[in-house]
């Protein structure tokens, strides 16, 4: 009979002597020994084949088993070869490695590969603001850098707001939960080199339309100095405008909706305004009388203002009917205001303002007249 025996690992490097004994007979032979095992040889691979190339690197396509050399120098477990010059011819071989059972291969036949001519560049953010975002809705925004692609993209400090996230592509994206502003660092890299960017995002609540509040204007005289300021709710900053009709001559409005100037016609002037912000506008028309009768002194003392000064409360007393009456501070700026009295006896309380010196403008339907008063 044949027996047939499979060398193992740990038969490397030692010899081997076979026994043999007959099962009719007493007795067994041994033969000499072997020679050395020793490990098996394996077969040349291909020549390498080109992965990709850009202006300092080289990839070859991986073949498992394989190691890498480069103009003849010493083998590499990486297919890629980097820091190398600029458009330039490079030879390649590759052989399977040794292994514990099996010596390494010869190599294969060379292959030639070259860099790429054209040299990168390293990436340059010209993204440096962002446009503010809404609560509740959506938010994208695609960062820009100049340099060779492909740019990848990190977030490498700080945090987007709540809501929003940040892809490798460098896009923003999501729509935010909290009014808020956070600042962030960006890091966009190539195969040459890298930039970094601070940046940040303002979450703002949804901007509420305009809605104008002012429903009647004081009266004017010709010849007088005239101040009167619009009023409406919703997000500034808000333009004011005349869009029909217009204003007695010698008044205007500026874009803040106050109206001032001198008058220098009589009579009741019809005008409609707009409102605008970036939520939307409103219009109103309001109308203006201007008077061109003189006031007499004996008209002009029958309107009292009192007690002056004053720690709070001041009452205005006129013979005739109060249309209005607004109150400004030393600076022109309008601290209190109050349309539509048609009363003669009116009180206001001051209480709320500081210690100073104040302009009442009174419109009666004698004409205007102009207080001052000092708040102690």
């Amino acid at each position: 009979t044949s027996s047939t025996y499979l060398l193992v690992q740990a038969d490397i490097g030692n010899t081997i002597s076979v026994q043999v004994s007959a099962a009719n007979c007493n007795g067994s032979v041994t033969s000499p020994a072997t020679a050395s095992v020793t490990k098996a040889t394996q077969t040349a691979p291909p020549a390498p084949t080109l992965a990709s190339a850009t202006s300092n690197s080289i990839t070859l396509n991986t073949v498992t088993g394989c190691e890498y050399n480069i103009n003849g120098g010493a083998y590499q477990t990486s297919s890629t070869f980097t820091g190398l010059a600029l458009s330039t011819s490079y030879s390649f071989t590759q052989r399977l490695a040794e292994t514990a059972t099996h010596f390494a291969s010869p190599e294969s036949p060379k292959a030639n590969f070259s860099t790429t001519e054209t040299g990168g560049e390293a990436p340059v953010i010209i993204s440096t603001s962002l446009p503010d975002g809404i609560v509740g809705e959506l938010y994208s925004q695609t960062l820009q850098a100049t340099g060779t692609q492909p740019i990848r993209w990190k977030l490498i400090d700080g945090s987007l707001p709540k809501g929003l996230e940040f892809s490798d592509e460098g896009v923003i994206s999501g729509t935010p939960t909290d009014e808020t502003t956070e600042k962030f660092v960006v890091l966009a890299t190539n195969e040459v080199g890298e930039c970094k960017q601070e940046l940040s995002i303002t979450i703002k609540l949804a901007a509420e339309p305009p809605v104008i509040t002012t429903t009647s204007l004081l009266a004017g005289k010709v010849g007088e100095p005239y101040h009167q300021i619009l009023t409406a709710t919703g997000t500034a900053p808000m333009k004011w405008e005349v869009i029909e009709e217009k204003l007695p001559t010698g008044l205007t409005i500026s874009t803040e909706g106050v109206i001032s100037g001198t008058p220098t016609e009589s009579g009741t002037f019809k005008f409609t305004v707009e409102v605008s912000n970036i939520a939307g506008s409103d219009k109103a028309e309001l109308s203006i009388f201007i008077d061109d009768v003189g006031i007499s002194e004996n008209d002009l003392s029958t309107i009292i203002v009192y007690p002056n000064p004053t720690i709070g409360e001041l009452v205005v007393s006129s013979e005739y009917r109060v249309l209005g009456i607004e109150i400004f501070d030393i600076y022109g700026r309008a601290v209190s205001t109050h349309y539509s009295i048609l009363t003669t006896h009116y009180s206001i309380d001051l209480s709320h303002l500081p210690s100073g010196v104040y302009l009442v403008i009174i419109n009666a339907e004698t004409g205007i007249q102009i207080r001052k008063v000092i708040k102690l």
